[in-house]
């Protein structure tokens, strides 16, 4: 079974996002790692080499939450969103005990947004958090510009 890896891009502006467009695309065979063809992980990086990101902010599910694939963002001039889940256990856990237990300080500066949906039979719930008392990471991971 072959995956598509798409790839598009916003370009900032003084307070939103603006995309730039579908930038481009390369065909995997496969979802995850494996040891026959081309994998996600091996084919962002490929695909960031043909692409000229400075200025943008790169978005890539949690596949792509690599430290080699942020820091060839990083050093072609971009920025990078990417999403974080349990495959990346310690950063994981630790950024989910900064949200579920902050500290005093920590909780002055976040905000908090909630949505509720109802359709398809459910109720959903959905919640984001952001924070800007991100020193704690930086301590963490003192090679990250963050």
């Amino acid at each position: 079974m072959a995956h598509t890896l798409s790839v598009s891009l916003c370009q900032r502006s003084r307070d939103r996002l603006i995309p730039a467009g579908h930038k481009g695309q390369v065909k995997t065979s496969e979802k995850s790692n494996t040891l026959w063809g081309t994998s996600e992980i091996t084919a962002i990086p490929e695909l960031l080499e043909w692409l000229d990101v400075r200025g943008a902010i790169v978005t890539i599910d949690a596949m792509g939450c690599q430290k080699a694939i942020a820091e060839k963002i990083i050093d072609k001039g971009g920025d990078y969103l990417l999403a974080l889940k349990g495959n990346q256990s310690g950063l994981h856990d630790d950024v989910r005990l900064h949200f579920e237990q902050p500290a005093p300080a920590s909780l002055a500066r976040m905000s908090h947004a909630e949505t509720v949906d109802k359709g398809h039979g459910r109720i959903e719930v959905r919640q984001c958090r952001l924070s800007t008392d991100i020193g704690w990471l930086r301590e963490r991971h003192p090679k990250w510009n963050c």
